[in-house]
């Protein structure tokens, strides 16, 4: 759980930081880790029938959304999804002490 919570503290830092170019490659690996990681959470709340998995989502839409970055389409709002990675993975570290 604490490695998880790293790579949200991580992804939500390089959503923040998306108009350094020298981050690119880093948000396609961890767009894909952290796409994998919320598809992973959300099918396994849907298999328990919870289908409002917030933390979920938000990691399937972050990762998508650091997909699409890192092949140079951005919007100037994104940091704000980066934010709140940034604090799902601080809440995270926190529970996991």
């Amino acid at each position: 759980m604490f490695l998880l919570a790293i790579i949200d503290v991580i992804g939500g830092l390089l959503l923040i930081l998306n108009s350094i170019s020298v981050f690119h490659t880093l948000l396609f690996y961890f767009g894909v880790i952290i796409l994998v990681k919320g598809i992973w959470t959300v099918f396994g709340s849907m298999r328990k029938k919870f289908y409002f998995d917030l933390p979920g989502w938000t990691d399937t839409l972050s990762g998508v959304v650091m997909l699409l970055i890192s092949f140079n389409w951005s919007l100037s709002f994104l940091w704000f999804l980066g934010i709140i990675i940034l604090l799902k993975g601080l809440w995270s570290i926190l529970n996991a002490l």
